[in-house]
């Protein structure tokens, strides 16, 4: 590339597809550096290829992200004079690259592995990286814990360790977990029950700091449903002991504590469509004789705060028909920000006059404002409708390599499992083991992966001289 014109160069990559650059980039760092100017480009080709409405999409990106500037933030501490303030913008061809490796990494079983036995004592100091909770199934509350990354200004590649969340202040001695979860990119919510009064608490810690205390979001219910997080928000129902009959709502904005709101409620169930940094959309929905009602209402911080009536105001409303048996439940599975399913787990034989099993709503921002419009309905073979996250784990299980399988790792029958975007979590009595899928382990010798990239770099170089050579007679 050194001895090769910039028009030259400029004339063969507008010759070239997406495909070819990237492979370019692959075997050669000129060729990264030159492709990787193109920054809109592959801003483009990467939310073209990887949806960004899909949420396990946002995430690994907001991952790639913290990777990103947590490097960026060690290279300028290394390097004082070039330190400025600000967070730089990703590169986009990067994240093309890292995107794809991982992928290839899921699907041919190329991961590294780390083994945790014992609690951190110091926590890090650096950028955490990602979060894996493990939360067992009617067990004591102490044994929960939780599998971190981070990266350190003073190490080059992120670390995986064991951390405890804090539980000063509470008595846990005779306090389980269900093993119910909930976790957001920031924060993790767990119920608790007390083993001699018999009541429910539901408490909430910041994943950056879980050496802190807890947030005390709800204690000693009777009953806590339903519960909702998504982003800084969370949304549940509980019932005190003493006052079974009426049901409360609790709206939270998880980054203040005083940013909440209880309120009568009944027995319609909410959902969190949307959030932004200081709202959160919320529907709303209520089955009554074969019909569902569809209510959209937006909270937000400054209102819950201020204690207005005017978030208790519904945005938009509907009423489908649905087919669901009585004693039953209809479910909402969210698509994106501006679409959401509902579905009925009927197994009833159904015929071409039964009202559908399975609804798809669109909310639709106009001039005139917000309204929800049923853009889909079917149910005249549906029987039995597993969720989407059930469907798309069994198609994962089938295409993947399954550490299961790995005799190195000697993963119990019985561990369980807990994900993250980019990797795995195996406990068992105590012990655990982590298939991170972000890196694999350098072998001294080449693999075949290499000399491969060096076959592909050496046509490339015949590929380009045979270009210049046409070029040049064209001329």
């Amino acid at each position: 590339m050194k001895h090769i014109p910039n028009e030259i160069l400029d004339l063969i990559f507008n010759l070239l597809d997406d495909d070819t650059l990237l492979a370019l980039a692959r075997v050669s760092e000129g060729w990264k550096s030159r492709v990787a100017l193109r920054q809109t480009l592959w801003r483009q080709h990467f939310k073209l290829e990887f949806l960004q409405f899909d949420d396990a999409e946002q995430e690994w990106l907001h991952q790639y992200r913290r990777t990103y500037e947590a490097r960026m933030l060690a290279s300028q501490a290394t390097n004082k004079s070039s330190s400025e303030g600000g967070s730089a913008p990703i590169c986009w061809l990067d994240a093309c690259l890292k995107r794809h490796a991982f992928e290839h990494r899921l699907h041919h079983g190329h991961y590294t592995s780390h083994q945790l036995t014992s609690v951190a004592n110091i926590r890090p100091t650096g950028t955490r990286i990602q979060s894996i909770p493990y939360v067992p199934c009617s067990s004591s509350a102490r044994n929960v814990k939780v599998a971190s990354q981070w990266l350190t200004a003073s190490q080059q590649y992120p670390m995986w360790l064991l951390e405890q969340p804090c539980w000063d202040g509470i008595d846990v001695e005779h306090m389980g977990v269900s093993g119910n979860k909930w976790q957001s990119d920031r924060y993790l919510a767990i119920t608790t029950w007390s083993t001699s009064i018999g009541c429910h608490s539901l408490y909430v810690w910041d994943l950056d700091a879980l050496h802190k205390p807890p947030n005390v979001i709800a204690k000693g219910k009777w009953q806590i449903r339903d519960v909702e997080m998504y982003g800084n928000w969370l949304v549940c129902r509980y019932m005190n002991a003493i006052e079974i009959e009426q049901q409360f709502k609790l709206v939270c904005h998880l980054k203040n504590e005083t940013h909440r709101m209880e309120i009568p409620g009944d027995c319609s169930r909410d959902y969190i469509q949307r959030v932004a940094a200081d709202s959160a959309c919320i529907i709303r929905i209520g089955n009554i004789k074969g019909t569902v009602r569809i209510a959209m209402t937006t909270y937000t911080s400054q209102q819950i705060t201020s204690g207005q009536t005017a978030l208790l105001q519904e945005k938009a409303v509907i009423v489908v028909k649905m087919h669901y048996k009585y004693g039953g439940s209809i479910l909402l599975q969210r698509v994106d920000d501006n679409r959401f399913i509902l579905w009925s787990s009927s197994r009833e034989t159904l015929d071409s006059y039964s009202a559908p099993t399975i609804v798809l709503v669109e909310i639709v921002d106009s001039v005139e404002g917000i309204s929800l419009r049923e853009s889909l309905s079917d149910g005249t073979e549906v029987n039995h409708l597993y969720s989407p996250i059930q469907m798309r784990n069994s198609l994962e299980d089938a295409i993947k390599y399954n550490p299961r399988n790995d005799a190195k790792l000697d993963i119990p029958r019985n561990a369980q499992q807990e994900s993250s975007p980019t990797a795995t979590l195996y406990g068992y009595r105590g012990t655990f083991t982590v298939v991170d899928y972000t890196s694999h382990i350098c072998h001294s010798k080449p693999t075949i992966k290499q000399k491969q990239n060096a076959t592909v770099s050496s046509q490339m170089h015949d590929w380009m001289h045979s270009i210049l050579s046409t070029l040049r007679g064209q001329r």
